[in-house]
């Protein structure tokens, strides 16, 4: 099998706190049930999970959980700035892994909630 070719993804709400799992989408073609899908944020936030189950032709489900991230005051400031929101949309990347390699990352909007 060739590397992930992806489409799109969907993850309309991400989930900050750590262990927290946030379920999504991804659509492309190479993608298989365990391939370990990563979305990167900005700053250094970053979600890592897998493939659970196809939702239909080349849509895969997922779910990803927070694997890292910035301090609590940088995100702290981040709420400040952005007139105290505890919830901030933004573009992250979403990639698939499999065992040939990494799919190009695609960006989505999702909401980033603690």
């Amino acid at each position: 099998m060739a590397r992930p070719d992806l489409n799109s993804a969907s993850f309309p709400t991400l989930h900050s706190g750590m262990g927290q799992n946030s379920p999504g989408t991804v659509t492309g073609t190479n993608v298989k049930e365990r391939d370990r899908v990563d979305i990167l944020g900005s700053g250094n936030k970053k979600w890592r999970g897998e493939v659970t189950s196809r939702a239909s032709g080349n849509t895969w489900n997922a779910t990803v959980s927070r694997v890292s991230g910035s301090s609590a005051a940088t995100e702290k400031a981040s709420r400040l700035t952005t007139g105290l929101s505890t919830q901030a949309s933004e573009t992250v990347d979403v990639t698939v892994t499999n065992g040939d390699g990494s799919s190009d990352p695609v960006p989505t909007d999702s909401n980033v909630v603690p």
